[in-house]
């Protein structure tokens, strides 16, 4: 979804490819070789932030990376590795306890519970 919305803005994402749990082969990882040069990356895509994303730099690594990210669903992206900068926004909430009463709240949230945290990755 998110690559749709950029794109419809002309912003430019990695080139990707889906994969379905279903249609996987033995030669899945040949095809993927195929379409991208490493490093590359392979993502879970029902997953958030870092979660089930797996940068793969040498071959052997593709088929673990795969199984990894399979292992969150049905459907696995995997794009072409982009070298700079990334960052992610998360929402901050309340922690609740049994009952649904508020057990904890940050005092240093804002009173609508927002903040925004930016992670940048860098190149290894």
């Amino acid at each position: 979804m998110t690559k749709r919305v950029l794109a419809a803005e002309d912003i430019p994402t990695p080139r990707c490819m889906s994969f379905y749990a279903s249609e996987r082969t033995a030669n899945t990882p040949r095809e993927i070789r195929t379409a991208f040069s490493l490093p590359l990356v392979v993502k879970a895509p029902e997953q958030g932030s870092s979660i089930g994303v797996y940068i793969v730099t040498q071959d052997e690594e593709l088929s673990p990376a795969l199984d990894a990210a399979f292992s969150y669903g049905d459907e696995v992206l995997v794009e072409e590795f982009i070298v700079g900068a990334g960052a992610d926004c998360r929402r901050l909430g309340h922690s609740r306890s049994g009952g649904g009463h508020a057990h904890h709240r940050d005092r240093s949230l804002p009173q609508d519970g927002m903040i925004m945290r930016v992670n940048i990755h860098r190149e290894v």
